[in-house]
């Protein structure tokens, strides 16, 4: 379907800085799903983006229940430490089922991924709801947004992303230490958005700025 466009037919640019935009933003998206959501079916939105860019602050604004694609994640264990945001390591197969399982009214088990344990550690039940949205680094993924009734990209600029992310681990999220989280920034998370980052921006309906 095609995405939602100013009166020049150009994709939408939005901030999710200030609050009539973030609300702009979802009558945006929503509106853009036309009358499917009217009727009762499940609409899907999918947020990609980098590391620190907001996508789960978007995604939670705009209501609904979000999957994260990070509980896709492979086991860190098993992958080469510059591999571990690859997308062809991460479990997109299931990914692709559980959400097809999503859309077509069913409840489907989804894993639980650790980010103290760096590794899936068990799995849940996930109901079907009318607005489901999937977010994280892998949610632009083409077995994701193929299914996606609005796919958005979330952008900020390096240095706030990385500010986010240093909190979060100076919070203790995540365990590793501000010093080898820099390096997972630098190495592993920015290398491996920049080879897909065109195509991403490519495929995405709307693009949300997120800049302070």
């Amino acid at each position: 379907m095609d995405g939602p466009t100013d009166s020049a037919g150009r994709r939408i640019t939005l901030s999710i800085d200030r609050c009539e935009d973030v609300e702009s933003a979802r009558d945006e998206l929503l509106g853009a799903i036309g009358d499917q959501a009217m009727l009762g079916a499940s609409v899907l939105i999918a947020i990609g983006g980098r590391v620190g860019s907001g996508k789960t602050t978007l995604a939670q604004r705009l209501g609904g229940r979000v999957l994260s694609t990070d509980e896709y994640l492979p086991d860190y264990a098993e992958v080469s430490d510059l591999e571990r945001d690859e997308r062809r390591h991460a479990d997109l197969a299931l990914l692709d089922m559980n959400l097809r399982d999503l859309m077509r009214g069913r409840a489907t088990r989804v894993p639980i991924w650790s980010f103290e344990h760096h590794r899936r550690v068990g799995e849940r039940m996930f109901d079907p709801t009318p607005l489901l949205i999937v977010e994280g680094i892998h949610a632009l993924h083409p077995g994701v947004r193929d299914l996606a009734h609005i796919r958005v990209l979330v952008e900020a600029p390096r240095e706030i992303r990385w500010s986010r992310w240093n909190q979060i681990e100076r919070d203790g999220e995540r365990g590793w230490g501000v010093e080898h989280a820099l390096w997972h920034f630098e190495n592993v998370a920015e290398p491996a958005f920049d080879r897909y980052e065109d195509e991403y921006r490519a495929s995405a309906d709307l693009i949300v700025r997120n800049e302070t």
